[in-house]
């Protein structure tokens, strides 16, 4: 699942949870104007803002 998410702190602690629950790596990457966008790390070749691991 991707996550679209204004704030910064959130988006971090979404993708903290995704990581944990689905136990791969989740990033957070720059989306379109100021949305920011959070994702499994292993799904792009983008280099992630915030990475978090399992």
């Amino acid at each position: 699942m991707i996550a679209t998410i204004a704030q910064p702190a959130p988006a971090v602690k979404y993708a903290a949870a995704m990581a944990r629950s689905t136990g791969q790596p989740w990033g957070v990457y720059r989306g379109s104007r100021r949305l920011l966008v959070v994702m499994p790390s292993a799904s792009t070749k983008k280099t992630p803002i915030e990475a978090c691991h399992p």
